[in-house]
């Protein structure tokens, strides 16, 4: 899912199925949910979260709508 953000805390605590981390007021975490597709290439959204009062506050507004890219130009 993600990992924690801070200056002095590397990217712990690490956010997974096997975490038993419990979420605590303050605390600010990446929340990377992705999809890959094998041969096909994948995605992922990338969002920062502030616990505050309980609950997760979105710190970043970005867009969760499809955006097809056409053309060679943004071939790799």
């Amino acid at each position: 899912l993600g990992h924690g953000m801070g200056m002095g805390d590397g990217e712990l605590p690490m956010l997974n199925a096997g975490s038993e981390t419990v979420l605590e007021e303050g605390m600010i975490m990446s929340c990377e949910p992705g999809i890959y597709v094998p041969g096909l290439g994948g995605v992922r959204i990338e969002d920062d979260v502030l616990i505050e009062n309980g609950r997760g506050v979105p710190l970043n507004a970005t867009t969760k709508e499809l955006i097809i890219l056409e053309g060679n130009e943004y071939e790799v």
